[in-house]
């Protein structure tokens, strides 16, 4: 979904997702585009799962603070931090391993996990 105020932005970028077609009466592409078009049932699906998306997210920042008081506090792990300017979502939490300060390097912790 894309949301804009600006008229020519929204134009252009459901331009680029019905492939970059230019109106012409053959398929002729001035630039490359794809087919980001969700079929009506993905699309209905989608738009029930915002209902939902306020709890999913805490419930992943619940977990991300979790993990902030369970290790991030060791030597050698640092967790990706939030940009200033935004909320994350923390759907996906990645850390970022120091193998001489953590003691081990994270193929060794992808194992053990």
């Amino acid at each position: 979904m894309s949301v804009s105020a600006d008229k020519v932005l929204i134009d252009h970028a459901r331009k680029l997702a019905t492939q970059a077609r230019e109106p012409a009466p053959h398929y002729q592409h001035s630039e490359i585009g794809y087919n980001y078009r969700l079929s009506n049932v993905l699309a209905a699906i989608g738009r029930g799962q915002l209902q939902v998306l306020d709890e999913r997210v805490r419930r992943k920042r619940e977990i991300f603070k979790f993990y902030e008081g369970t290790i991030g506090d060791l030597s050698g792990i640092t967790l990706m931090p939030e940009a200033p300017w935004g909320r994350c979502t923390r759907w996906l939490t990645c850390i970022t391993i120091d193998p001489a300060q953590f003691g081990a390097d994270r193929e060794t912790v992808r194992l053990a996990l």
